[in-house]
């Protein structure tokens, strides 16, 4: 779309929604921002929409007034209901609807990697956008952790990888998947913002729903949710498992985390790493990782780089991450897992 004296209404001015109206500025359109928040609980955000040219319209009446309007588009920050009777009305009258995320799949010319589940997104996106560095080609990693990429999506040349942590908010939004795809887990999670379990589930299924034959998905075989979604998917699949063997991906031998079967990568089942010499505290965190070493293999990374990230890789912060120790004890933060 030309964006040029589009008047364009952005619903929710949290971080990815502000990085949209900078590159919607840069493209000419007319901006509203629309949130519930008040000038003073934007803080410095508040100024620097303003100094945009951006008209605000904030409080708790919010909604009403954005329907009363004409646009063009809308853009919606990915965490509000899309149910809500004033986006009701607006799809009525023909309005479309935007998200930073469908911006960055509909500009993005790399290859996209995208990460969901109910738990484990972000370890396991970092870790395979730490394995996808080894390789020649540039890395980007994004999506619901990071900045925003929609900046500098224009940027990003056709040969690099594009590693997104996609939510459910995200991904019932989008009306294009990644080229590779994993979920992680699916368990009951945000059924107050999606209504039951049903839609919950409908929503991460998205992720993998319009991918082509050639294209390829990542299972946990251990959860029952993300299993079924491997024998609905419509392209390549490998699987991942910690109770059992599986004919193609990662899956966990006693203390042997092992990989094989994967076309292209690595064929012959192969020793990944000991359970001992993994860095990452939890039990769970076996699952991302060989999540992560089976996508990375069928990226085309070599076991051996994979293995050096396994064998070294720490965590991200606030997750089991240890902050101090005091008289024998350890003290992690685990605050935001």
């Amino acid at each position: 779309m030309d964006w040029r004296n589009r008047t364009v209404a952005v619903v929710g001015l949290g971080v990815s929604n502000r990085a949209v109206i900078r590159w919607l500025s840069r493209r000419g359109a007319r901006l509203f921002g629309f949130d519930q928040k008040t000038a003073p609980e934007l803080g410095a955000a508040h100024d620097q929409l303003q100094a945009l040219g951006v008209q605000l319209v904030l409080g708790p009446d919010y909604l009403e007034q954005l329907e009363t309007g004409e646009w063009d588009a809308v853009v919606l920050t990915p965490g509000m209901r899309k149910d809500l009777p004033q986006l009701e009305r607006l799809r009525g009258r023909g309005v479309p609807f935007y998200s930073e995320i469908g911006l960055v799949f509909a500009l993005c010319r790399g290859r996209i990697v995208g990460v969901t589940g109910s738990s484990g997104k972000t370890t396991t996106t970092t870790l395979i956008g730490e394995m996808l560095k080894a390789g020649p080609e540039p890395v980007y990693v994004g999506g619901n952790i990071g900045q925003p990429l929609i900046e500098v999506v224009e940027e990003i040349p056709p040969e690099a990888w594009v590693v997104l942590e996609l939510s459910s908010f995200q991904l019932e939004m989008l009306d294009q998947s990644p080229h590779v795809a994993l979920v992680t887990n699916v368990t009951p999670n945000h059924l107050d913002a999606h209504g039951s379990m049903e839609a919950y589930v409908a929503a991460k299924e998205r992720i993998v729903r319009f991918q082509r034959p050639d294209d390829l998905a990542v299972f946990n075989l251990d959860n029952p949710a993300s299993a079924a979604m491997s024998r609905q998917a419509p392209g390549r699949t490998l699987l991942f498992s910690r109770r059992q063997p599986v004919p193609a991906g990662a899956w966990q031998d006693g203390d042997r985390l092992m990989i094989g079967g994967i076309p292209g990568g690595q064929d012959k089942p192969a020793l990944l790493c000991r359970t001992s010499d993994v860095q990452l505290l939890g039990e769970h965190n076996l699952e991302n990782i060989l999540a992560a070493a089976a996508v990375a293999a069928a990226c085309g990374i070599d076991l051996a780089a994979a293995r050096a990230v396994v064998t070294t890789f720490r965590g991200v912060p606030h997750r089991l991450e240890l902050v101090a120790e005091w008289n024998g004890v350890r003290y992690y933060n685990d605050s935001i897992a």
